[in-house]
């Protein structure tokens, strides 16, 4: 979610990897990269995500 704005995806398994490369800068704060696999999910017959039934769910609703 950010804001008013949201993506209803799920994803029951994901491998998140953290950067070294962390900067700060007086404009944007800090950033901290993390970079996502999506992996495969015997819950969802192998797949690796799909549309969650959030619709909804989001800010406003």
């Amino acid at each position: 979610m950010d804001g008013q704005n949201f993506v209803p995806l799920w994803h029951p398994r994901t491998s998140l990897l953290g950067s070294d490369a962390v900067s700060l800068d007086a404009e944007a704060f800090i950033s901290f990269p993390i970079t996502g696999t999506f992996l495969g999910s015997s819950t969802l017959g192998g797949t690796i995500g799909e549309w969650a039934g959030i619709l909804g769910a989001g800010p406003g609703s």
